[in-house]
């Protein structure tokens, strides 16, 4: 079962068991949508979801005090990605990592290693025979085409993409 991230237990909402999911995308509404999720890689079918500000409470069967809501705290909340549909075009920014990443030329760039968050994804790229470090903003302007099969993404980078000497 191939599994996304979608946040974290932020902590407990009140006294019934009910968590407060912190989302990594603030927009998402996909656990109003689900019928079970991995709470620190533990299966839990949902007894209820909705809306507060910023992020998502969440009520799982078996976590029905504060006690076992608290247990849960700081934890991933992971759903299926099968779950999570996506438009034509559309990618998880998680599947840039591993990737080869070429220039529209087709020049290699070098791997896609992880993700910085921040007001916008940064994608690190390392470029082994090159011994640098490069940093892109994933914005569909840079980011022109994801192939997840064939664990390739196409970009248009900027002139003054920075490039930093790989630590050895």
């Amino acid at each position: 079962m191939d599994k996304l991230r979608i946040g974290h237990v932020a902590r407990p909402h009140g006294v019934g068991g009910e968590i407060r999911v912190q989302l990594d995308d603030p927009e998402s509404t996909i656990l109003f949508h689900v019928e079970r999720v991995w709470v620190g890689g533990v299966e839990h079918a949902v007894a209820g979801a909705r809306a507060t500000t910023g992020a998502a409470l969440l009520l799982l069967e078996g976590v029905d005090d504060r006690d076992k809501a608290a247990a849960v705290r700081g934890q991933a909340v992971e759903v299926l990605r099968t779950d999570v549909p996506l438009g034509e075009g559309e990618f998880f920014v998680s599947d840039l990592i591993g990737c080869e990443i070429v220039d529209e030329a087709g020049r290699v760039l070098g791997r896609g290693v992880r993700l910085l968050k921040g007001a916008q994804d940064l994608l690190v790229i390392h470029d082994e025979a090159a011994g640098v470090e490069r940093i892109l903003p994933v914005i569909p302007e840079f980011v022109r085409a994801v192939d997840r099969e064939a664990r390739r993404v196409v970009v248009a980078p900027p002139d003054d993409l920075p490039e930093e000497p790989l630590g050895r």
